[in-house]
């Protein structure tokens, strides 16, 4: 008697093991689903985040690359504004030879 009853019980128990795993991993699988696409989403968000940031970079390369030829442009039209400025001072004095000269001639 006590072994059908302990038999019954063990065939009880397996059963009931062998559903609780069944529907344990079903559970599981659903939270792995889950995880798997929350997963999925986080990765493609840091390859679109990946993405900017190189768009970015390049932006910056280009911002600092025109602010380089800017600056070289700056640099080159003081040095010619300086040119000009050597050229009027040196060119006065003739100027003002050359209408003292006029007048002298005219009056």
């Amino acid at each position: 008697m006590f072994t059908i009853v302990f038999c019954v019980a063990v065939s009880a128990l397996a059963a009931g093991c062998v559903m609780g795993w069944l529907c344990g991993v079903r559970v599981t699988s659903a939270k792995q689903t889950r995880m798997r696409s929350h997963v999925r989403d986080l990765l493609r968000d840091v390859g679109t985040l990946k993405a900017y940031a190189a768009k970015v970079r390049v932006s910056a390369n280009e911002n600092a690359l025109e602010q380089r030829q800017l600056r070289a442009a700056a640099d080159l039209a003081r040095k010619e504004a300086v040119k000009a400025a050597n050229v009027i001072r040196t060119l006065r004095p003739a100027v003002r030879l050359i209408r003292t000269h006029n007048r002298e001639l005219f009056s």
